[in-house]
């Protein structure tokens, strides 16, 4: 016989089950509907998703058991299928936002609520203590890597002689015609005088020591010694690579605003964010009233949970969290898009794109690494904070996105976000203002001669300090930093002949 099947029992959401008819309840029968008006296995109200149970009960085969089964299989793929359409059309409404799970950062966050929550016990405290550290200690060396990199770049390439790469050796292809391809030699580039800046440094030393040793020969070094021309092997390359690098500080990016959405939608109030599993069936259930207080307890019969924190605790967590993983994003996308763009060599290009995002797994690795066992175990069972129980907004009906996708347009604008997905285009758009803004506008100037960008002329700096400071100004405010430099230049650009 077939069995009655009820919303909650087979595991279906309340909000997709209704009990209220869909038709005049004069002219209706037993069912709920009227004779003359077929029953959907899916029906659409006005707010919200019925499931028409009576219909599969009922069976649709010769052996009710076969068409009892064939229709409840019917209607879950017919759900699934509504719900899979609603998140196509409209995206799937983020309703459950936790901390992050494997990084100090996360940890950052919830440590001080659990001691918090056990009136700062001692050990809560030390605890407390301990992740603050891991976490400066993984902004310190962050910072200070990155601070590396831009001395390398603004400071100690400078002292060398190097000019910046911008687009010397930019149209390889079209050389030596192309008005693009003179060199910062002043020379035209051709492929095989072709040279990263090593090499074409040691190689103009060598002839300019020719030079000073036989000045009376020095028309005959100039004619017999050609020291080549520096330049990019692939400018194609270069703007790929950035924008693979650019892939993976997005995923930092995302953290950052799941961060924030977390400390602005939990309520401003201290909550609780540690509970005892009461559940018998579950696993976790030796803290039921039964048994004795504390007996045959284990950690892992804790329930740890993102909830409410005070105001006061927001505001802390946004000075020392959010807004340091702000200021390091930046200045990691910064440093990385112009330490690439300053990489001559492809396969120099390639690796550096990989190697560059390591600096944003420092907390992910110190967290795996040096963060005790009981502080990632608490970390990793952290239960998500659901905003449907607090006020937030509910998921769209699966009736709403079946019926938007009816009407969607290929020519539409929710096509063309179907078809690109905002995440990539942001990374794209990311990648090109980088490119352009921290690196072009930055260090190069714009040649109307030969229509291509040119390294601006380089002074010799007066110091090879370069602090945390202006490193920073130096990121935010490129023409405020206040590295000093010398008045005559060392290095200028050679006019086109």
């Amino acid at each position: 016989m077939p069995r009655p099947l009820e919303g909650p029992q087979r595991g279906i959401p309340q909000h997709y089950t209704s009990s209220r008819p869909l038709v005049n309840e004069d002219t209706a029968d037993e069912t709920g509907y009227s004779a003359d008006t077929p029953r959907p296995l899916l029906a659409d109200t006005p707010r919200e998703r019925t499931l028409n149970f009576d219909d599969i009960e009922d069976g649709g085969g010769d052996d009710g058991d076969d068409g009892d089964d064939g229709d409840e299989n019917e209607w879950r793929h017919n759900l699934a299928a509504g719900i899979l359409i609603t998140r196509a059309v409209k995206g799937s409404t983020t309703v459950k936002i936790n901390i992050e799970k494997n990084s100090v950062f996360g940890a950052g966050v919830l440590i001080p609520q659990l001691a918090r929550c056990t009136q700062w016990s001692k050990p809560m405290v030390l605890w407390t203590i301990q992740i603050y550290f891991f976490l400066f200690f993984s902004l310190f060396l962050q910072v200070e890597l990155l601070r590396f990199i831009e001395m390398e770049e603004m400071v100690m390439d400078v002292y060398g002689g190097q000019p910046y790469l911008c687009d010397f050796g930019a149209p390889f292809d079209n050389c030596p015609d192309d008005p693009g391809c003179l060199g910062p030699a002043g020379t035209q580039i051709t492929p095989p005088r072709l040279y990263n800046y090593h090499t074409w440094a040691t190689r103009t030393f060598m002839k300019d020591s020719m030079k000073i040793l036989f000045p009376d020969k020095a028309d005959l070094i100039d004619e017999k010694i050609d020291a080549g021309e520096y330049g990019a092997e692939s400018r194609w390359c270069r703007w790929l690579c950035c924008f693979l690098f650019m892939v993976g500080v997005m995923e930092e990016m995302v953290n950052i605003f799941k961060t924030g959405e977390l400390l602005w939608s939990v309520p401003s109030k201290p909550e609780q964010w540690i509970d005892l599993c009461m559940d018998q069936e579950t696993p976790r259930g030796k803290g039921s009233r039964g048994n004795v207080w504390g007996k045959g307890l284990e950690s892992d019969d804790i329930l740890v949970k993102v909830a409410g924190m005070p105001r006061y605790w927001k505001i802390i967590n946004v000075l020392i969290i959010l807004l340091p993983k702000v200021i390091v994003w930046r200045l990691t996308a910064s440093a990385g898009v112009t330490f690439l763009m300053e990489t001559a060599d492809i396969n120099d290009c390639i690796v550096n794109a990989v190697a560059l995002n390591f600096i944003l797994q420092i907390d992910e690795m110190l967290f795996e690494t040096l963060v005790p066992a009981e502080i990632r175990s608490l970390v990793g069972n952290c239960e998500d904070f659901d905003r449907r129980e607090h006020g937030g907004t509910l998921e769209r009906s699966s009736g709403e996105g079946e019926r938007e996708s009816r009407e969607l347009s290929l020519f539409s604008l929710g096509a063309v976000v179907l078809l690109f997905p905002v995440s990539a285009i942001l990374t794209c758009g990311l990648t090109a203002w980088f490119i352009y803004s921290d690196y072009y506008l930055s260090h190069c100037n714009y040649s109307e001669e030969g229509k291509f960008y040119v390294s601006k002329t380089i002074f010799t700096p007066l110091s090879v300090k370069f602090s945390l400071f202006q490193s920073v100004m130096s990121t935010y405010f490129p023409d405020m930093h206040s590295v000093g430099y010398e008045k005559e230049p060392i290095w200028t650009m050679p006019k086109l002949d």
